[in-house]
């Protein structure tokens, strides 16, 4: 999901580019997820307990919006959110093994979907594109 960073990686960027976001979004909705409390799951898997702070800062998500995706993500048992023993103030959220299992199906499911996008090019055009795609967000994330 993010490369050392931990921004948004390339490859994400150009599938949600290519895809217009709306395949994808209907294909996370039928396991229940937005693209947002994907990106929380994706970002918790990948980086291990982070307070909100910390995910909102690698997954783009407006603060204010993340409280309520995360009060929702908790319901469901996806998240659980427990007191920083370091700094008991801060709360840190981690993904449940309920959470683990889902994420890894939607991501499947949107590996089938990127598979489908680009059947049209070898796996060397395929690399090519995802070469092209990383310079324009760095480039991007550079102004």
């Amino acid at each position: 999901m993010g490369d050392a960073a931990g921004s948004v990686a390339p490859e994400d960027w150009l599938r949600d580019w290519a895809a217009g976001g709306a395949d994808e979004a209907a294909r996370l909705s039928s396991f229940g997820l937005t693209m947002s409390s994907y990106a929380v799951l994706c970002c918790l898997a990948e980086f291990g307990r982070l307070s909100q702070k910390d995910i909102a800062a690698r997954t783009g998500v407006d603060p204010s919006d993340l409280s309520p995706l995360l009060d929702v993500l908790q319901e469901q048992i996806r998240i659980f959110c427990d007191q920083d023993e370091a700094d008991g103030r801060r709360d840190e959220v981690r993904t449940t093994d309920r959470g683990t299992r889902l994420m890894v199906r939607a991501s499947q499911a949107l590996d089938e979907l990127e598979a489908d996008l680009f059947r049209g090019l070898s796996s060397q055009e395929r690399a090519v594109l995802r070469e092209l795609a990383a310079r324009v967000v760095a480039d991007a994330t550079r102004r």
